[in-house]
């Protein structure tokens, strides 16, 4: 699994830098196959576990290749289809491989840390973090990453404020996935500082919809623990460490930088111009709200993306596409709290943290798909695949350790 493991690293360090190459699906499609075939090679003769999620990828998959069919933009139309199909087969290979989930995690940690180093050192130092940029980022890149920061957005050492908001969210998950399994007082000071650290980078790119969503989530995975009563004690030191957090960002706001506080609250456009976006998509819909019409529509009609995954896809890909992207969504996420809540085979194996950091990615995922790109915007679906694939993996493990047979 060595080489597997250096390929899905691969995959991860162009996932979180992907903006510093041009040819982005291409590339990262060359590594997934890497992945694949290395797993092919190796377990020829093993048996593929499948399960009632991988029938709703493939009806999920027929559809958007039927919306290809009749796509104006069928470079755009395939590559969205191409997409999908290699993070189907990565998945796949992932779920039924071993031992991977170290470096997937310690790729998140490692990535997600420089992306929050880059933002405080670009709001200390500008000029240090803009020499980097100049050298890694395409001019246009460059530029709209400089016209943020002069209008104090920050977005690091990547070409927007978004793709840096979402990198930072990775971090907060894996703090908070981590705070409830620390067994020490200073274990959870120390991450309770990192939390700290990690939602002032979130207000720095000043991106309120994943502020909120990152809140929102927070909330709702204290009320998934609160249901099973797991260990009552961890529980209030989440908490407790939540509302601290809270309350900190906000003294500071009022204290220190009152613009943040301004701009997150009494902005006069809270939407920034979604909601004409969003009246035009619905216009598309109504055009042909069964079908669709065709995948790439609402970029070649609008340059811009729909903002909103639910109604894109609705738009380019008709009301089956996305009643079926529902339902696959929505059962990785049942799976992965069902498995955190069977208390009788949680505890065979010591994995908390990674289904509660896996359960973080996909409520964020779902949750910013309503203001969002994230379903078109491959590195955060990237990211998204394999951490629905966490629970999988760990579920077959389990099982495979009870049949007395190792994977």
């Amino acid at each position: 699994m060595k080489t597997f493991n250096v390929f899905l690293f691969l995959v991860m360090s162009f996932l979180y830098f992907s903006y510093v190459f041009n040819s982005i699906q291409y590339i990262f499609v060359v590594y997934v196959l890497l992945c694949i075939i290395d797993y092919s090679s190796k377990n020829y003769f093993k048996k593929i576990i499948f399960g009632k999620e991988d029938y709703i990828w493939g009806c999920f998959l027929s559809v958007i290749f039927i919306s290809t069919l009749y796509s104006n933009n069928k470079l755009e139309a395939y590559t969205f289809l191409l997409i999908l199909l290699m993070l189907y087969l990565l998945r796949t290979s992932l779920i039924n491989s071993g031992n991977w989930i170290s470096m997937f995690m310690f790729s998140n940690i490692l990535f997600s840390s420089i992306h929050i180093l880059a933002t405080y050192v670009q709001w200390l130092s500008p000029s240090t973090v803009n020499k980097i940029n100049y050298l890694i980022l395409e001019r246009s890149v460059y530029l709209v990453n400089f016209s943020q920061q002069m209008r104090g957005k920050y977005a690091g050492i990547t070409g927007q404020v978004g793709s840096n908001a979402f990198f930072i969210t990775i971090f907060i998950a894996l703090v908070i996935s981590k705070l409830y399994i620390s067994k020490t007082l200073k274990i959870r000071m120390f991450l309770s500082t990192l939390l700290l650290l990690g939602f002032y980078a979130l207000l720095l790119t000043e991106k309120r919809g994943l502020l909120l969503f990152n809140i929102i989530t927070i909330l709702f995975i204290l009320i998934i623990l609160l249901y099973k009563k797991m260990e009552l004690k961890k529980i209030k030191g989440l908490i407790i460490t939540f509302f601290i957090t809270i309350i900190t960002i906000l003294v500071w706001m009022l204290s220190i930088n009152s613009y943040l506080l301004n701009y997150y609250l009494f902005d006069e456009d809270i939407s920034t111009g979604r909601v004409d976006i969003y009246k035009r998509v619905l216009e598309m819909i109504s055009k042909n709200p069964i079908l669709g019409n065709g995948i790439g529509s609402i970029e070649e009609t609008l340059n811009i993306k729909g903002h909103n995954i639910y109604l894109q896809l609705w738009a380019e890909s008709g009301i089956f596409a996305l009643i079926i992207f529902i339902i696959l969504i929505t059962s990785f996420l049942i799976f992965s709290i069902k498995l955190l809540l069977d208390e009788k085979d949680i505890k065979n194996y010591s994995f908390l943290d990674k289904i509660l950091f896996s359960i973080y990615i996909q409520f964020i995922f779902i949750l910013y798909g309503f203001t969002g790109n994230p379903l078109y915007d491959y590195f955060i679906l990237g990211i998204y695949i394999i951490s629905t694939s966490v629970p999988y993996y760990l579920n077959v493990k389990n099982e495979s350790q009870k049949e007395g047979k190792f994977i």
